[in-house]
Formats: structure tokens, C-alpha cells, sequence
């Protein structure tokens, strides 16, 4: 039940280190702190379970404490941690972004499953990922160790639309 004018970014992978969840709540922290960064109202739902489900939500707020503290806005009530689901299509299609940060990927199944949905993606510029997507063609890939360029694409994408729209078009027919 997430309005239509609300950024809807689905995280769709085990919550393990690997999977870097915290640079993604990270980037999300760093786009509210700075306002002529800030990409509007948005939900974050990180679907999966893993060591990391715990400490997420502390870990965001800590980050909201040091948002607050520089003029930011808190990110912890924007965020679900709903676990494990077999709903991921019925997820990504109700979302308008579907976000994977990490290290390292064998075969991203979970982007694959985003591109079919026609959800569009931002990924890490790793080999794997690279074999499944272009950049700019498909979705668009960052440095997962730079939370600033992840939140640089998050406001990319939230103001441009014609960019997400092309880039789900794209992705869903490459995973076709």
C-alpha cells in the first residue's frame, strides 16, 4: 500500500555481508542529509533473510542519528524488513526501482528476475553483473563501495522517468 508518488526501491538478496544491504541504507541516509540531493518521499522494503536482518535496522538508526544531527531526515520509518517471501514477482512489480549492491554476484538471479518483471535496476559494476546487464542500456551499475554514487543514481532515477521507463523496457527484453 505504497502511493503512487512514493519511490518504491525493492532489495530482493540474502541479508549477508556480501550482499552489502548497509551501502544501500547507507546511500539512502546520505540523499536525505543533503537536501539538494534528496529524491523525495520513498519506501525501501529489503526482502530476504541472513545475519544481516537484525543489525539493518540498527544500523539505520544510527545513521538516522547522524542525519539528524547534520539537518538530515531519519530513513528507519521508510524501511521494511518483511524476511524471506515467494511474493518477489508480486514485490517487484509493485516497485519502481529494484536495487542489488554487492560485492561480488555468481549468477544475479534476482536481477534477472527484475529485468523479466519490468522493473528497473541499479546494480554493482562487478564482472557477473556486467554479463547480465549494460550500463545505461539495461540499468545502470555503480561502485558498490561509493554510497554517494549509489544515492547519485537513486536521484537519477526518482527524477526521470523516461530513464526507468527505458531501462525496464530494455532489461525485460534482455531476460526474455
Amino acid at each position: 500500500a505504497i502511493p503512487k508518488d512514493v519511490l518504491h526501491i525493492v532489495h530482493t538478496a540474502r541479508l549477508v555481508p556480501s550482499k552489502r544491504p548497509e551501502q544501500l541504507l547507507r546511500a539512502l541516509s546520505h540523499a536525505v542529509s543533503q537536501p539538494d540531493r534528496s529524491f523525495g518521499d520513498f519506501r525501501a522494503t529489503f526482502l530476504g533473510d541472513g545475519k544481516l536482518k537484525v543489525s539493518l535496522p540498527k544500523i539505520a538508526g544510527e545513521l538516522d542519528e547522524a542525519a539528524i544531527a547534520k539537518g538530515g531526515e531519519r530513513i528507519s520509518g521508510r524501511l521494511a524488513f518483511p524476511g524471506y517471501t515467494k511474493e518477489i514477482p508480486t514485490w517487484l512489480a509493485s516497485a519502481d526501482l529494484h536495487c542489488l549492491v554487492s560485492q561480488y554476484e555468481g549468477l544475479p538471479l534476482s536481477v534477472i528476475e527484475a529485468m523479466a518483471a519490468g522493473t528497473p535496476t541499479l546494480a554493482s559494476d562487478v564482472a557477473e553483473l556486467r554479463d547480465v546487464m549494460t550500463n545505461e542500456r539495461e540499468g545502470l551499475l555503480v561502485d558498490t563501495g561509493d554510497y554517494a554514487a549509489i544515492a547519485a543514481a537513486l536521484h537519477r532515477f526518482s527524477g526521470d522517468l523516461p530513464l526507468r521507463r527505458r531501462l525496464a523496457a530494455a532489461g525485460q527484453e534482455r531476460a526474455q
